[in-house]
């Protein structure tokens, strides 16, 4: 987990990180101490994609709202959810120069509500293959980060499912092969 939390630090030259794993071994933990990192160091526009909204407001509940109110530094950055206040509701969290949003890949109004220079794609597997007819939610995610250009940072998490069909899987070797590429290339990391 270590190189991979490296490459999620604003500094590492990756933009685009895919981590295809077994089942429970981090990836969400990852994925939530990127949040965390974030709001509280490298604050920026974030969206969290879950595979669905009610995954969002489930994940939302069940993991961020107890790592804001266990972590005194973040808990001074994020105010507590009120249903009155749109900056701080299960969905999204305002911080001093920043934002998360999180929303479920069944939802094109979610993907394509903000400028993201962070994305955290959890579960892709579980992502329909088309969000609300609109088209990919992968590439709907990741066009909201083309704002940020070189300065975004993407990661991409999930437990492969069916040998051929699987999300992560053709993610992960296209991530391999453009490596390679850059590699050969001369240009260092992709």
């Amino acid at each position: 987990m270590r190189a991979i939390m490296d490459a999620l630090s604003p500094s590492h030259p990756a933009r685009r990180i895919v981590f295809m794993k077994a089942a429970q071994v981090g990836a969400t933990e990852a994925g939530n101490n990127w949040i965390g990192y974030v709001i509280h160091h490298a604050p920026g526009p974030m969206l969290c994609v879950q595979p669905t909204v009610e995954l969002a407001k489930r994940f939302s509940r069940q993991r961020i709202e107890p790592l804001i109110a266990e972590s005194p530094a973040l808990r001074e950055r994020v105010k507590p959810s009120r249903s009155r206040d749109a900056g701080n509701t299960v969905l999204s969290k305002e911080f001093p120069a920043g934002l998360l949003v999180m929303t479920g890949a069944n939802s094109a109004v979610g993907l394509r509500s903000m400028p993201a220079r962070y994305l955290f794609l959890d579960e892709v597997d579980a992502y329909p293959p088309s969000a609300d007819e609109e088209g990919d939610p992968i590439a709907l995610a990741e066009a909201r980060t083309r704002t940020f250009s070189w300065r975004s940072k993407a990661f991409l998490a999930s437990t492969p499912t069916i040998h051929g069909v699987s999300r992560i899987e053709r993610e992960f070797e296209a991530s391999a092969v453009a490596t390679l590429r850059a590699a050969a290339l001369g240009e260092g990391k992709a």
